[in-house]
């Protein structure tokens, strides 16, 4: 999709704001960058995954969390004339975006990516914007796992992780709960 789903929605009331960025900086250190699986059924295919790290607290900063994802928008289309006015589900990415470390985050399955500099961390967010999107249809099979493999394939390229470590982590992001647990 066009300028990575966010045509027609920049400048509205669905474009989050990144104002914690300022709030909770990241660190010019190693850090380490996760694989955030969300996992909130027994379909694993339909977990939400997003790649992350912590940013932020330091003396008077809020522990926050660096997530890279792609968000799911309600954007209103247009009909035609005579037709009710209808609502298309669309994936968006923003590009990274700063967010008060919470429960949501605190019970996310983590899968190490390694640790990483800031430089590589900076890298991350400038191929995720290479990443296209795709559309949302009636049995589309695309969704948000998909767009974290593609990025983390041109990471792999980059040299930002290895193929062992992306080949570990999917592996491990599809594992089943077990036993009812939630992450």
């Amino acid at each position: 999709m066009p300028e990575q789903g966010r045509l027609g929605l920049i400048g509205t009331h669905q474009q989050p704001l990144d104002n914690l960025r300022a709030l909770a900086p990241d660190s010019n250190s190693k850090t380490h960058v996760y694989l955030l699986v969300y996992a909130d059924d027994d379909d694993s295919r339909y977990w939400h995954w997003s790649i992350g790290w912590q940013v932020g607290g330091g003396r008077g900063q809020p522990k926050a969390w660096r997530h890279i994802h792609i968000q799911v928008h309600r954007v209103p289309v247009v009909a035609g004339p005579g037709l009710p006015p209808m609502e298309e589900k669309r994936y968006v990415y923003w590009g990274g975006l700063t967010k008060a470390e919470g429960a949501l985050t605190t019970s996310a399955r983590k899968i190490s990516l390694g640790k990483m500099t800031l430089a590589m961390r900076v890298r991350i967010e400038e191929l995720a914007m290479t990443v296209p999107v795709m559309r949302m249809g009636v049995g589309a099979h695309w969704n948000c796992q998909d767009w974290v493999r593609e990025l983390a394939a041109k990471m792999v390229v980059e040299r930002l992780i290895d193929r062992r470590t992306l080949e570990d982590a999917m592996v491990d992001a599809c594992r089943p709960l077990g036993g009812g647990r939630r992450w």
